[in-house]
């Protein structure tokens, strides 16, 4: 997944996305969808999870995760389910640098759901809804 990052110097009513994100801990990429569905479970607010290694990451949002598993004919959960998170489907989410300028981010966005942060020492995520309400707040 590619780094994307303003090039602008932020000001200083431009707050950065870091200011913003939820730092995450990375899942393992062997870890199974069915305890993904458990950890979904067991937090109503958690729109995401960040799946990656020590060479890079990506974003499993819920919905694309739900959908995943339920598939067109309802057998996702007993295709999915006893195998990796890495062996979903990816769908492709904004990577942006925690010192990027929040305004840079929402000229980015088009359907993402969550943008994915990346920090110096790990990932973070932030609802595009909560970006906008900052900005317009």
């Amino acid at each position: 997944m590619q780094l994307s990052g303003g090039q602008s110097t932020p000001g200083v009513d431009d707050p950065l996305i870091g200011d913003l994100a939820v730092r995450r801990e990375l899942l393992a990429p062997d870890t199974l969808c069915a305890d993904v569905d458990e950890i979904f479970r067991g937090d109503d607010g958690l729109r995401s999870v960040v799946v990656g290694s020590g060479a890079g990451a990506h974003l499993v949002t819920r919905s694309h995760f739900h959908e995943s598993l339920t598939g067109p004919q309802g057998y996702g959960f007993a295709l999915y389910g006893n195998k990796p998170i890495a062996t979903l489907p990816r769908r492709p989410a904004l990577l942006v640098a925690a010192e990027t300028p929040c305004e840079w981010v929402t000229r980015q966005v088009v359907v993402d759901d969550e943008v994915l942060v990346q920090y110096a020492d790990g990932y973070g995520t932030v609802a595009v809804a909560t970006l906008l309400l900052h900005l317009w707040s």
